[in-house]
């Protein structure tokens, strides 16, 4: 598993999105349980302007995580609040606060949207 998470970060580092995301899609053709995966392709499908996608995965991510972590959440706050949906990102933030009361990252985005 992490095999993959190594080349396809090595190839996202690099520039080359389509690299990383065939590493990321095969990594989870064999581990289809693994949340991490499903975290780092929701970023590189960010990176690739592919919102509905993005937004898929980090679901899938949230979904498989355990234990909760608060990164995921903020990275599904990150990725909601890039593609417009400011109500489903603060719930994202408010979720990583819940696991992290001082998670910068959230505590940002709960200022920047809950106003």
């Amino acid at each position: 598993q992490w095999y993959y998470m190594a080349r396809g970060y090595a190839a996202r580092q690099a520039g080359n999105l389509r690299l990383a995301l065939a590493v990321y899609q095969e990594a989870l053709a064999r581990f289809p349980d693994f949340a991490y995966a499903y975290y780092e392709i929701a970023h590189t499908y960010r990176l690739n302007e592919q919102p509905a996608q993005a937004m898929a995965a980090i679901e899938q991510a949230l979904v498989l995580m355990a234990p909760p972590n608060a990164t995921y959440y903020v990275r599904a706050g990150s990725i909601y609040e890039w593609a417009g949906d400011a109500s489903r990102a603060l719930d994202a933030y408010r979720q990583a606060l819940l696991i992290d009361p001082q998670n910068a990252a959230a505590l940002k985005g709960v200022e920047r949207l809950g106003k």
